[in-house]
């Protein structure tokens, strides 16, 4: 047919037999004329082509609209628009050359592969998109900077085979489900305008960013490769990084390849292996960030730097970041940070490691095992956590970073290994934890600052510095061993050891979870000594009170000794007889020996370390030069100075905020003060209760040492001495000290 003007087709349209067919091809004559066919009820077959031109004469149509029932249409060019009022099948492609849209309004049967094509104009499915029974390929390309428009599902009945659209524009996805056997790939921008989007097939690409229609109205992506395995999930733009996505979401076990940054205002989750493309910061707003499996960088790429960020609040029940596998085990990334700032507030693990959740989240107790093992590990910088984040791997730890490694709470169920040119622990105020008991109202556990808690060795590569105010950094294991690097710090033999049972969770039905807890370092402190101690103490005296051959103090053990006030010397065998034979009296009072000296055959090995260890440890931290890396003298070990005037200024402000707020102040009120300010206290508070929690340690360990009253009288007085606000009286320290009891030692 051979149009010689603009053209208009109908019917009563009352029934569906009120049709029309083309059998044949339509062209305009010379110049490009339009065609309007109407049937109502009815149904419209045209199939021929329209507007491909047989002849010289022939010419494209200008517009094309088609109004019936049903529609069946084969190849249509037009300079301008074309519209399908009616189900519709395609059997071939549709393309306008000029200025306008192809809007197809509604269903859309596809009959063969087909090409959808404007110049200068949007192409709209504003209905469902099937294949007739074998999967058909669809690509859209529009131009003039148009959008193609998908409002409604694309392959729910009929799984298309592949869908591809061009890099004009913008793509819009408003149905729930788009599903092909193979690919699709979306080479231009993609805004979503339905709640929820859920996008299938085994190969999916967006080369563009992806938003939601409005930073009103957040919706949720859903990428699922599960059709085969590995499928791929290539998001290389930006994730809501102009209007936040409500969630995304990839699935399926195959990798997810991130090029860019995601922003999503309640939670992102991926399935399979994570691969960076590039630098990504991951923003999951009041949402987690779930990596169910490894994250790395891809391969052939330039290390990427990720940044992970959630405001979730941590509990029992809810962790702002899990981890199901290792970071840059296959590949390293070039930097890595967990969180931002959050103070004291965490009283739950905010990152935990493991491979043992189930499909909710939940930590599943029956598949977690000692000889897990995750890895991090980045070329530059690693900043673990934000200040106050807390870390707790259900398995081995071990922390690899070419630059700085930042650290706050660390817990394992196994070793903890750090290694990093800098090892910086970000100090955090005092808070408080969660256990796994729960009562009504629930209570919490003291935590007075950053902890580091593993069931096995905790090895650093160097000494850390700290950086922030708070309590001073803690470290605890099942041995107690602390190893040179760390032994400028509290370190303690943890009550019971790190095991599975702390983590239970004793709740109905909770009993084969365990749940995210994090740990606070505590138990006595480590029987260590220096290297010179050991190598001093025979060995055959592994019990207080064990006869055997007797300690001999050498010359290298006088001077710490005498650092906590007590001076020794070896009884001669003049005085030995002397004491034998009743003419010379020897022991409590120090009488009989020149002064104070305390024979050296009166100290029990184990004794003498634990109060060496817990004095130095107490009074002695690593010096640090002005870039606040550690100073090390010839031997490669950590120079120690003394802060014993630190800890009397944190009293003396802890003291003085105490008595502003009482009528009447003493040492029992100070150290209830202390102990129940909590999560409120302030940087002094805080450090002031473990410094307190310190001293007691250290004089119980002097009192174990077996001297007499008036010999232990002088290693305490003067710890005490030193570390006394001169505000503070000697009676209101000691009760600080001691707490509820009264009897002043």
């Amino acid at each position: 047919m051979i149009l010689n003007g603009d053209a208009t087709v109908t019917t009563a349209g009352l029934a569906s037999t009120d049709s029309v067919t083309f059998g044949g091809n339509i062209d305009s004559l010379n110049t490009a004329h339009s065609l309007s066919v109407g049937t109502g009820l009815g149904s419209i077959t045209v199939t021929g082509a329209v507007g491909r031109g047989q002849d010289a004469t022939d010419a494209l149509l200008s517009d094309f609209a088609l109004t019936g029932e049903t529609i069946s249409v084969g190849a249509v060019r037009t300079t301008g628009v074309q519209s399908y009022s009616g189900m519709t099948t395609l059997h071939g492609d549709l393309e306008s050359t000029e200025l306008g849209p192809i809007l197809l309004e509604r269903s859309v049967t596809l009959a063969g592969d087909v090409t959808i094509t404007t110049n200068d104009g949007e192409v709209a499915f504003l209905s469902t998109i099937d294949s007739d029974g074998t999967a058909r390929n669809l690509t859209v390309n529009t131009g003039g900077g148009s959008v193609t428009r998908f409002a409604g599902d694309v392959g729910s009945t009929s799984r298309l085979a592949t869908l591809t659209t061009n890099a004009d524009g913008t793509t819009q996805l408003g149905g729930v489900v788009v599903r092909t056997t193979t690919s699709q790939t979306y080479n231009d921008a993609v805004v979503l305008a339905g709640p929820t989007t859920r996008i299938e097939g085994p190969t999916v690409t967006f080369l563009g960013n992806i938003d939601s229609d409005s930073s009103l109205t957040p919706r949720a992506l859903i990428v699922n490769t599960a059709a085969t395995t590995p499928g791929t999930a290539t998001l290389a733009g930006n994730v809501g990084s102009t209007a936040a996505l409500r969630q995304l979401s990839v699935t399926g076990t195959g990798r997810a390849r991130i090029g860019g940054d995601v922003t999503a205002t309640n939670g992102i989750s991926f399935e399979g292996p994570v691969r960076l493309l590039g630098s990504s910061i991951m923003n999951a707003g009041a949402g987690g960030i779930w990596f169910h499996a490894t994250v790395d960088t891809e391969d052939s790429f330039a290390p990427a730097p990720l940044t992970l960020l959630s405001n979730l609040v941590a509990t029992a029940d809810s962790t702002p970041f899990r981890f199901g596998g290792s970071i840059g085990a296959t590949n390293a990334l070039a930097s890595l940070s967990i969180g931002s700032d959050i103070g004291n507030s965490a009283q739950a693990a905010t990152i935990v490691f493991t491979d043992s959740f189930d499909s909710t989240g939940r930590i599943t107790s029956g598949t977690v095992a000692a000889t897990d093992s995750f890895l991090i590990n980045v070329t530059g910088d690693f900043t673990t956590m934000g200040r106050g984040q807390r870390l707790t791997s259900f398995g081995r730890l071990n922390i690899q970073a070419g630059g700085t490694a930042r650290l706050g709470d660390l817990t394992s169920f196994a070793d903890i290994t750090v290694t990093a040119n800098a090892i910086v622990l970000q100090l955090r105020p005092a808070g408080s934890i969660l256990d796994n008991f729960f009562q009504t109202p629930d209570q919490f556990l003291p935590d007075s600052g950053l902890d580091v808690v593993a069931a096995g060795a905790i090895n650093f590569s160097r000494v850390p510095t700290t950086t922030g105010s708070g309590g001073p950094a803690s470290f605890a294991n099942n041995s107690g061993f602390a190893p040179a690097n760390l032994t400028g710090f509290a370190f303690r033999q943890f009550p019971g050891g790190v095991i599975r049972n702390l983590f239970v969770d004793t709740r109905a039905g909770g009993g084969g979870f365990l749940l995210p807890l994090d740990l606070k370092a505590e138990g006595p402190s480590s029987s260590q000594l220096a290297t010179s101690l050991a190598s001093a103490i025979p060995g055959g005296l592994e019990e207080f009170g064990s006869i055997g051959q007797p300690v001999v103090i050498t010359s290298s053990l006088e001077e710490p000794l005498s650092e906590m006030g007590l001076t020794t010397r070896e009884m001669s065998a003049d005085d030995a007889i002397e004491f034998l034979v009743g003419t010379r009296i020897y022991g409590d009072s120090g009488l009989g020996m020149s002064g104070t000296d305390i024979s050296t055959r009166r100290l029990v090995p184990r004794a003498v370390e634990r109060a060496l260890e817990s004095y130095r440890s107490l009074v002695f931290a690593p010096a640090v030069d002005d870039k606040g890396n550690p100073i090390l003298d010839e031997n490669g070990k950590a120079v120690l100075i003394k802060q014993t005037d630190r800890i009397k200024d944190t009293l003396a402000e802890a003291w003085e905020g105490y008595k502003a707020k009482v009528p009447k102040s003493d040492g029992l009120g100070f150290r209830a003060y202390l102990e129940t300010t909590g999560g409120q206290a302030t940087p002094a508070e805080a450090a002031s209760l473990e410094y307190l929690t310190r001293l007691r340690e250290v004089l119980d360990n002097i009192d174990a040492l077996g001297l007499s009253p008036y010999e232990s009288s002088i290693p305490k007085s003067k710890l005490l001495g030193s570390v006394k606000p001169g505000d503070m009286t000697d009676r209101d320290l000691r009760q600080a000290i001691y707490g509820a009891i009264v009897q002043i030692r």
